[in-house]
């Protein structure tokens, strides 16, 4: 992968634990309207991914979910 390439999928990682942060704070928030529509655009988000990528959304949430967490631990 050039390094273009991976700058470009890094955003794109990060752009999905952004949006698993979101959604978790509304769910902590229990704001179910904002986490239904949060957790909808996460949703869209993986598919489209998926779709562009070929890699399957069970693949890809468990990578914006491992870097979610990364970045929790980095802010604690």
């Amino acid at each position: 992968m050039s390094k273009e390439a991976f700058e470009i999928w890094d955003g794109v990682v990060e752009k999905g634990a952004e949006k698993i942060k979101r959604y978790e704070n509304a769910l902590l928030k229990r704001d179910k309207e904002e986490f239904n529509r949060l957790h909808e655009e996460y949703v869209a988000f993986l598919d489209q991914v998926a779709a562009v990528t070929g890699i399957r959304d069970r693949e890809l949430d468990r990578c914006f979910l491992n870097r979610h967490l990364e970045n929790l631990e980095k802010e604690a």
